[in-house]
Protein backbone atom coordinates (compact mmCIF):
# COMPACT_ATOMS: atom_id res chain seq x y z
CA UNK A 1 0.00 0.00 0.00
CA UNK A 2 1.46 3.35 -1.10
CA UNK A 3 1.23 5.55 1.99
CA UNK A 4 3.02 8.41 0.23
CA UNK A 5 -0.31 9.81 -0.95
CA UNK A 6 -2.29 12.40 1.01
CA UNK A 7 -5.43 10.41 1.94
CA UNK A 8 -6.15 6.84 2.99
CA UNK A 9 -9.43 4.90 2.98
CA UNK A 10 -9.41 3.11 6.34
CA UNK A 11 -11.76 0.54 7.86
CA UNK A 12 -11.78 0.57 11.64
CA UNK A 13 -12.49 -2.45 13.84
CA UNK A 14 -16.19 -1.57 14.22
CA UNK A 15 -16.75 -1.80 10.41
CA UNK A 16 -16.64 1.96 10.00
CA UNK A 17 -15.04 3.21 6.77
CA UNK A 18 -13.57 6.69 6.75
CA UNK A 19 -11.22 8.87 4.68
CA UNK A 20 -8.34 10.21 6.80
CA UNK A 21 -5.00 11.83 6.00
CA UNK A 22 -2.24 9.26 5.49
CA UNK A 23 -0.23 11.01 8.22
CA UNK A 24 -2.82 9.86 10.78
CA UNK A 25 -2.01 6.20 10.13
CA UNK A 26 0.64 4.95 12.56
CA UNK A 27 3.75 3.15 11.45
CA UNK A 28 2.46 -0.29 12.43
CA UNK A 29 -0.45 0.20 9.97
CA UNK A 30 -2.75 -1.31 12.61
CA UNK A 31 -3.72 1.89 14.38
CA UNK A 32 -4.75 5.40 13.37
CA UNK A 33 -5.03 8.64 15.26
CA UNK A 34 -8.46 10.31 15.51
CA UNK A 35 -9.50 13.72 16.98
CA UNK A 36 -12.25 12.36 19.23
CA UNK A 37 -12.72 15.63 21.07
CA UNK A 38 -13.38 17.60 17.89
CA UNK A 39 -16.89 18.42 16.70
CA UNK A 40 -18.10 16.90 13.46
CA UNK A 41 -17.51 20.08 11.48
CA UNK A 42 -14.03 20.50 12.91
CA UNK A 43 -13.19 16.85 12.21
CA UNK A 44 -14.16 17.24 8.54
CA UNK A 45 -12.08 20.41 8.31
CA UNK A 46 -9.11 18.66 9.88
CA UNK A 47 -9.38 15.76 7.43
CA UNK A 48 -9.65 17.91 4.31
CA UNK A 49 -6.83 20.17 5.51
CA UNK A 50 -4.58 17.22 6.46
CA UNK A 51 -4.10 18.61 9.95
CA UNK A 52 -1.07 17.40 11.87
CA UNK A 53 -2.06 15.00 14.71
CA UNK A 54 -1.94 16.32 18.25
CA UNK A 55 -0.66 14.53 21.34
CA UNK A 56 -4.07 14.09 22.97
CA UNK A 57 -5.62 12.33 19.98
CA UNK A 58 -6.93 8.81 20.57
CA UNK A 59 -5.54 5.71 18.87
CA UNK A 60 -8.08 3.47 17.15
CA UNK A 61 -7.41 -0.05 15.83
CA UNK A 62 -7.44 -0.35 12.05
CA UNK A 63 -8.86 -3.47 10.42
CA UNK A 64 -7.57 -2.73 6.92
CA UNK A 65 -6.56 0.07 4.56
CA UNK A 66 -8.50 -0.14 1.32
CA UNK A 67 -6.78 2.47 -0.83
CA UNK A 68 -4.85 5.75 -0.93
CA UNK A 69 -5.26 8.83 -3.10
CA UNK A 70 -3.95 12.36 -3.52
CA UNK A 71 -7.51 13.60 -4.12
CA UNK A 72 -10.06 13.78 -1.32
CA UNK A 73 -12.93 13.39 -3.78
CA UNK A 74 -11.49 10.20 -5.27
CA UNK A 75 -10.80 8.88 -1.78
CA UNK A 76 -14.41 9.61 -0.79
CA UNK A 77 -15.68 7.71 -3.84
CA UNK A 78 -13.53 4.74 -2.88
CA UNK A 79 -14.84 4.93 0.68
CA UNK A 80 -18.43 4.87 -0.56
CA UNK A 81 -17.63 1.87 -2.78
CA UNK A 82 -16.02 0.14 0.18
CA UNK A 83 -19.38 0.13 1.94
CA UNK A 84 -20.69 -2.30 -0.71
CA UNK A 85 -17.69 -4.33 -1.85
CA UNK A 86 -14.65 -5.76 -0.09
CA UNK A 87 -12.30 -5.06 -3.02
CA UNK A 88 -12.55 -1.53 -4.34
CA UNK A 89 -9.60 -1.95 -6.69
CA UNK A 90 -11.41 -4.61 -8.72
CA UNK A 91 -15.17 -4.73 -8.14
CA UNK A 92 -16.05 -6.45 -11.42
CA UNK A 93 -15.18 -10.00 -10.35
CA UNK A 94 -18.86 -10.86 -9.85
CA UNK A 95 -18.29 -11.64 -6.17
CA UNK A 96 -19.61 -8.44 -4.69
CA UNK A 97 -20.78 -8.87 -1.13
CA UNK A 98 -22.53 -6.06 0.66
CA UNK A 99 -21.12 -4.59 3.81
CA UNK A 100 -23.16 -2.99 6.53
CA UNK A 101 -23.71 0.60 5.43
CA UNK A 102 -22.38 2.69 8.28
CA UNK A 103 -21.05 6.19 8.35
CA UNK A 104 -18.46 7.03 10.99
CA UNK A 105 -19.84 7.51 14.46
CA UNK A 106 -18.10 10.38 16.16
CA UNK A 107 -16.35 8.03 18.58
CA UNK A 108 -16.12 9.75 22.01
CA UNK A 109 -18.82 12.36 21.43
CA UNK A 110 -21.74 12.44 23.85
CA UNK A 111 -25.19 11.23 22.83
CA UNK A 112 -26.39 14.83 22.50
CA UNK A 113 -23.55 15.62 20.09
CA UNK A 114 -23.75 12.38 18.12
CA UNK A 115 -25.41 12.78 14.76
CA UNK A 116 -27.04 9.93 12.93
CA UNK A 117 -26.41 9.98 9.22
CA UNK A 118 -27.68 7.77 6.43
CA UNK A 119 -25.10 6.40 3.96
CA UNK A 120 -24.75 8.82 1.10
CA UNK A 121 -23.11 8.41 -2.27
CA UNK A 122 -21.36 11.23 -4.06
CA UNK A 123 -23.69 13.92 -5.28
CA UNK A 124 -26.41 13.25 -2.70
CA UNK A 125 -27.40 15.43 0.23
CA UNK A 126 -29.08 14.72 3.56
CA UNK A 127 -32.78 15.50 3.64
CA UNK A 128 -33.68 17.73 6.54
CA UNK A 129 -37.32 18.31 7.49
CA UNK A 130 -37.85 22.07 7.68
CA UNK A 131 -39.38 23.64 10.74
CA UNK A 132 -42.95 24.78 10.08
CA UNK A 133 -43.20 28.51 10.85
CA UNK A 134 -45.94 29.91 13.02
CA UNK A 135 -49.02 31.26 11.27
CA UNK A 136 -48.28 34.91 10.33
CA UNK A 137 -51.17 36.54 12.13
CA UNK A 138 -49.27 39.61 13.39
CA UNK A 139 -51.41 42.13 11.57
CA UNK A 140 -51.05 45.76 12.60
CA UNK A 141 -49.22 44.85 15.78
CA UNK A 142 -51.42 41.89 16.82
CA UNK A 143 -49.54 39.13 18.61
CA UNK A 144 -49.77 35.37 18.95
CA UNK A 145 -49.87 33.66 22.33
CA UNK A 146 -47.05 31.47 23.68
CA UNK A 147 -48.16 28.44 21.64
CA UNK A 148 -48.12 30.40 18.38
CA UNK A 149 -51.95 30.33 18.19
CA UNK A 150 -53.49 33.61 17.05
CA UNK A 151 -54.99 35.59 19.93
CA UNK A 152 -58.41 37.22 19.85
CA UNK A 153 -56.83 40.51 18.88
CA UNK A 154 -55.10 38.78 15.97
CA UNK A 155 -58.38 37.23 14.81
CA UNK A 156 -60.04 40.64 14.96
CA UNK A 157 -57.29 42.16 12.84
CA UNK A 158 -57.53 39.34 10.31
CA UNK A 159 -61.30 39.82 10.01
CA UNK A 160 -60.77 43.52 9.39
CA UNK A 161 -58.27 42.71 6.66
CA UNK A 162 -60.70 40.26 5.07
CA UNK A 163 -63.47 42.87 5.14
CA UNK A 164 -61.14 45.36 3.46
CA UNK A 165 -60.20 42.82 0.79
CA UNK A 166 -63.88 42.06 0.19
CA UNK A 167 -64.60 45.74 -0.31
CA UNK A 168 -61.71 46.05 -2.75
CA UNK A 169 -62.90 43.02 -4.71
CA UNK A 170 -66.39 44.52 -4.98
CA UNK A 171 -64.88 47.79 -6.21
CA UNK A 172 -62.79 45.94 -8.79
CA UNK A 173 -65.88 44.04 -9.90
CA UNK A 174 -67.69 47.32 -10.55
CA UNK A 175 -64.77 48.60 -12.59
CA UNK A 176 -64.66 45.39 -14.61
CA UNK A 177 -68.38 45.70 -15.25
CA UNK A 178 -67.90 49.23 -16.58
CA UNK A 179 -65.08 48.00 -18.81
CA UNK A 180 -67.26 45.15 -20.05
CA UNK A 181 -70.01 47.60 -20.99
CA UNK A 182 -67.51 49.76 -22.87
CA UNK A 183 -66.23 46.74 -24.79
CA UNK A 184 -69.78 45.68 -25.54
CA UNK A 185 -70.56 49.12 -26.96
CA UNK A 186 -67.38 49.00 -29.06
CA UNK A 187 -68.32 45.58 -30.45
CA UNK A 188 -71.71 46.93 -31.44
CA UNK A 189 -69.99 49.58 -33.55
CA UNK A 190 -70.66 52.45 -31.17
CA UNK A 191 -68.07 54.37 -29.18
CA UNK A 192 -70.71 56.02 -26.98
CA UNK A 193 -71.62 54.56 -23.57
CA UNK A 194 -74.88 52.74 -22.89
CA UNK A 195 -77.93 55.06 -22.99
CA UNK A 196 -78.93 56.65 -19.74
CA UNK A 197 -82.32 56.08 -18.18
CA UNK A 198 -84.93 58.75 -18.70
CA UNK A 199 -86.44 58.07 -15.31
CA UNK A 200 -84.75 59.23 -12.13
CA UNK A 201 -83.98 56.74 -9.40
CA UNK A 202 -85.16 55.97 -6.82
CA UNK A 203 -88.76 55.76 -8.01
CA UNK A 204 -91.20 57.28 -5.53
CA UNK A 205 -94.67 56.83 -7.07
CA UNK A 206 -96.62 54.17 -8.95
CA UNK A 207 -96.76 56.48 -11.96
CA UNK A 208 -92.98 56.62 -12.10
CA UNK A 209 -92.90 52.83 -11.81
CA UNK A 210 -95.28 52.52 -14.77
CA UNK A 211 -93.13 54.85 -16.86
CA UNK A 212 -90.04 52.82 -15.94
CA UNK A 213 -91.76 49.57 -16.94
CA UNK A 214 -92.62 51.04 -20.34
CA UNK A 215 -89.07 52.29 -20.76
CA UNK A 216 -87.32 48.98 -19.97
CA UNK A 217 -89.35 47.11 -22.55
CA UNK A 218 -86.67 48.31 -24.97
CA UNK A 219 -83.51 46.22 -24.87
CA UNK A 220 -80.99 49.05 -24.39
CA UNK A 221 -83.02 50.63 -21.60
CA UNK A 222 -83.13 47.28 -19.80
CA UNK A 223 -79.32 46.98 -20.00
CA UNK A 224 -78.95 50.51 -18.71
CA UNK A 225 -81.20 49.77 -15.70
CA UNK A 226 -79.32 46.54 -14.94
CA UNK A 227 -75.98 48.32 -15.04
CA UNK A 228 -77.27 51.13 -12.84
CA UNK A 229 -78.66 48.74 -10.21
CA UNK A 230 -75.71 46.34 -10.24
CA UNK A 231 -73.24 48.96 -9.03
CA UNK A 232 -75.10 49.08 -5.69
CA UNK A 233 -72.89 46.16 -4.67
CA UNK A 234 -72.76 44.14 -1.46
CA UNK A 235 -70.90 41.09 -0.16
CA UNK A 236 -73.92 38.89 0.63
CA UNK A 237 -77.19 38.18 -1.16
CA UNK A 238 -79.22 39.99 1.51
CA UNK A 239 -77.05 43.12 1.27
CA UNK A 240 -77.03 43.09 -2.54
CA UNK A 241 -80.83 42.80 -2.75
CA UNK A 242 -81.29 45.50 -0.11
CA UNK A 243 -78.94 47.93 -1.85
CA UNK A 244 -80.57 47.32 -5.23
CA UNK A 245 -84.09 47.81 -3.88
CA UNK A 246 -83.13 51.05 -2.12
CA UNK A 247 -81.56 52.28 -5.33
CA UNK A 248 -84.65 51.34 -7.35
CA UNK A 249 -87.49 52.71 -5.18
CA UNK A 250 -88.20 54.64 -2.03
CA UNK A 251 -89.45 52.88 1.07
CA UNK A 252 -92.92 54.44 0.67
CA UNK A 253 -93.21 52.89 -2.78
CA UNK A 254 -91.94 49.55 -1.47
CA UNK A 255 -94.94 49.47 0.90
CA UNK A 256 -97.24 49.24 -2.13
CA UNK A 257 -95.68 46.02 -3.46
CA UNK A 258 -95.11 42.45 -2.40
CA UNK A 259 -93.30 39.74 -4.33
CA UNK A 260 -96.45 37.91 -5.53
CA UNK A 261 -99.17 40.53 -4.84
CA UNK A 262 -100.56 39.11 -1.59
CA UNK A 263 -102.45 40.97 1.16
CA UNK A 264 -103.93 43.47 -1.25
CA UNK A 265 -100.56 44.65 -2.55
CA UNK A 266 -99.33 44.76 -6.12
CA UNK A 267 -96.96 42.09 -7.48
CA UNK A 268 -93.43 43.30 -8.16
CA UNK A 269 -92.45 39.99 -9.81
CA UNK A 270 -95.04 40.58 -12.53
CA UNK A 271 -93.42 43.87 -13.57
CA UNK A 272 -90.67 44.11 -16.23
CA UNK A 273 -88.33 45.83 -13.77
CA UNK A 274 -88.10 42.61 -11.73
CA UNK A 275 -86.03 41.01 -14.51
CA UNK A 276 -83.60 43.90 -14.15
CA UNK A 277 -83.42 43.22 -10.40
CA UNK A 278 -82.57 39.53 -10.96
CA UNK A 279 -79.89 40.36 -13.55
CA UNK A 280 -78.33 43.02 -11.33
CA UNK A 281 -78.21 40.60 -8.37
CA UNK A 282 -76.48 37.91 -10.44
CA UNK A 283 -73.80 40.36 -11.54
CA UNK A 284 -72.83 40.65 -7.86
CA UNK A 285 -73.66 37.16 -6.58
CA UNK A 286 -72.77 34.54 -9.18
CA UNK A 287 -75.01 31.47 -9.02
CA UNK A 288 -77.91 33.12 -7.16
CA UNK A 289 -81.09 31.12 -7.94
CA UNK A 290 -84.52 32.52 -8.79
CA UNK A 291 -85.93 31.22 -5.51
CA UNK A 292 -83.15 32.85 -3.48
CA UNK A 293 -83.56 36.22 -5.17
CA UNK A 294 -87.36 36.14 -4.88
CA UNK A 295 -87.19 35.21 -1.18
CA UNK A 296 -84.88 38.13 -0.37
CA UNK A 297 -86.96 40.59 -2.43
CA UNK A 298 -90.12 39.37 -0.72
CA UNK A 299 -88.50 39.80 2.70
CA UNK A 300 -87.35 43.31 1.84
CA UNK A 301 -90.84 44.37 0.73
CA UNK A 302 -92.51 42.73 3.73
CA UNK A 303 -90.30 44.72 6.12
CA UNK A 304 -90.98 48.06 4.41
CA UNK A 305 -93.64 48.92 7.02
CA UNK A 306 -91.05 48.63 9.81
CA UNK A 307 -88.42 50.87 8.24
CA UNK A 308 -87.92 54.56 8.78
CA UNK A 309 -89.62 54.48 12.17
CA UNK A 310 -92.70 52.57 11.02
CA UNK A 311 -92.53 49.96 13.76
CA UNK A 312 -92.17 52.62 16.46
CA UNK A 313 -95.16 54.56 15.10
CA UNK A 314 -97.34 51.45 15.22
CA UNK A 315 -96.37 50.79 18.82
CA UNK A 316 -97.24 54.37 19.80
CA UNK A 317 -100.54 54.16 17.93
CA UNK A 318 -101.39 50.84 19.63
CA UNK A 319 -100.89 52.40 23.05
Amino acid sequence: MDMGKKFAVVEFRDDVVEVIPSGWVMEDMNHALWPSTFSKKRQEKAIMGCMQPEEDWAQWPVKRIFATSDSFQRARRKANNALYTSNISDSSDGGIRKRQAKRPARFNLSDDEREIEAPAREGTTNNVTPTVPAFPCNVNGAKNNEDGVPSRDSNSQVLKCLAKLTYEVQHMRKELLAMKNSVKCACNGSSSPAPELKSTLPLSTEEEMAIMCDEVKEGMAMDALVNTLSVAGGDTLVKVVGNIMRKLMTNDLAKVYSACGKKGKKSLVALPVYKAIESAVRKNIVGATDCDVRAKVSRYLACAMDREGGRKERRVFAQ
